[in-house]
């Protein structure tokens, strides 16, 4: 399988920003939180955590 990239510049207006800034903040907070009890399971338990357990 051959995968590409393609690089889009973005010009959003101030509201868009806005709303992209709240959307990447949660994005960003819940990629922690699963990273945090991916983590804690680990140190627990000594296994990984499943995507499922993550749900």
């Amino acid at each position: 399988m051959i995968r590409q990239a393609q690089k889009v510049r973005i010009y959003p207006t101030s509201s868009q920003k806005q709303q992209l800034a709240g959307a990447m903040g949660c994005c960003r907070w819940w990629w922690n939180f699963a990273l945090n009890q991916s983590l804690q399971t680990y140190q627990e338990t000594g296994k990984s955590l499943s995507r499922a357990g993550l749900k």
